[in-house]
């Protein structure tokens, strides 16, 4: 929250008179992009306005740089965009689905994302649920924050499918097994009450991004943490990872070898030994004749080590007998991975669309845009 309102002020400081209408504004603002445009050139460049994200946000045509229309166009843009989360849907119902002593209860929670009304929702009993788990290094991330939320719930919904997405105890206060038992109790508990949403238990789809991949990964591989709570693997249909790279946990440790903060993440989530660490790898867990469902694997840009572990989790998964597709993203990054997804025109988008309806027996009956709900 505090990024984001550091970006807006940066907008408004920048591009704020460049829309004003008075003519003496417009030209302090046409000075001010000059007095920026240290060569004259008549464009801003990364070294001109060396502040990542706003510079990213206000090149509207990623050409790796700002001409004059570009910076008197962002506050547009900004507020275009403020009005779009505006209307992006709110939870119908937010769930405890444990409770322990101690423990913030909004770390295990759920959030339900359903049609507009109590009416539509009950007469609607079979859409399918798509399950989303957050990313953050084990440590940080909530089930409803912007990037996790928008706009990929606002489209599923819209595309006639129920949205879950749930939080999990965080690292270091906790450590493996524990973020996985959270996202299989909650995977449990979503199972057995769905219906009352008017979700259809029997196509359960489970997407994660990052450290949500790994989770997802995990807890769709390794039957012990379903088991736990009655539950087999084959509740879970489908399986869709956004560029995660600690399926083989033990590889991805030995390959971040003098990165002391990547090693230090890995550490707090895993532990600080090998046993710990193979125990907490969705690859070295695959087995065959256990319903593991068919995996969609996204890898993104350049990123070496998601490709690496996205094409040996893929491997092993079909060696086994299950389906897995490896898909590179390769206009991504890590972060627009995840924050794009949804958005139209974008191909991972479709992708995983093409993937969800092709797990189905009939595709989901696509709904107009749900309202803001309660």
């Amino acid at each position: 929250m505090r990024q984001s309102s550091l970006l807006i002020a940066s907008i408004v400081f920048l591009a704020g008179p460049c829309l004003a209408q008075d003519s003496d504004k417009n030209q302090r603002a046409v000075q001010r992009f000059k007095s920026l445009d240290k060569n004259g050139d008549g464009v801003l460049t990364p070294d001109e306005l060396p502040r990542k994200r706003l510079f990213k946000f206000m090149d509207k045509n990623n050409d790796g740089k700002i001409d004059l229309d570009e910076a008197k166009g962002v506050r547009k843009r900004m507020e275009e965009a403020k009005e779009a989360i505006a209307k992006q849907p709110k939870p119908s119902h937010s769930i405890a689905y444990h409770k322990v002593d101690g423990v913030d209860s909004r770390l295990l929670s759920l959030d339900i994302y359903s049609p507009k009304s109590e009416e539509e929702t009950k007469s609607n009993a079979k859409r399918p649920v798509v399950v989303m788990i957050h990313g953050g290094g084990w440590a940080i991330g909530d089930k409803a924050s912007k990037g996790v939320i928008h706009p990929k719930c606002a489209d599923f919904l819209k595309k006639g499918y129920l949205f879950v997405s749930i939080n999990y105890r965080l690292s270091p206060k906790v450590k493996h097994p524990v973020h996985v038992q959270d996202c299989a109790r909650a995977l449990a508990y979503i199972h057995d009450h769905i219906a009352e949403h008017g979700g259809n238990p029997e196509q359960m789809l489970v997407m994660g991004h990052s450290a949500g991949a790994h989770l997802a990964a995990l807890v769709s591989i390794d039957d012990q943490y379903l088991k736990a709570h009655g539950k087999d693997l084959k509740i879970v249909k489908g399986v869709v990872l956004l560029d995660g790279a600690a399926y083989n946990v033990p590889t991805q440790i030995a390959a971040s070898a003098g990165k002391e903060r990547a090693l230090k993440m890995y550490k707090d989530a895993f532990g600080t030994t090998d046993k710990e660490w193979r125990g907490a790898s969705p690859t070295l867990h695959v087995k065959a004749n256990k319903n593991v469902a068919p995996f969609l694997i996204f890898h993104a840009g350049d990123r070496k080590a998601s490709e690496a572990q996205a094409k040996e989790l893929g491997k092993t998964l079909e060696k086994a007998g299950y389906k897995a597709s490896i898909e590179h993203a390769k206009d991504k990054t890590h972060s627009s991975m995840n924050r794009d997804l949804g958005k139209e025109k974008d191909k991972p988008t479709a992708s995983i669309h093409k993937f969800f309806e092709g797990l189905l027996k009939t595709p989901p009956a696509k709904k107009e845009a749900p309202s803001s709900g309660k």
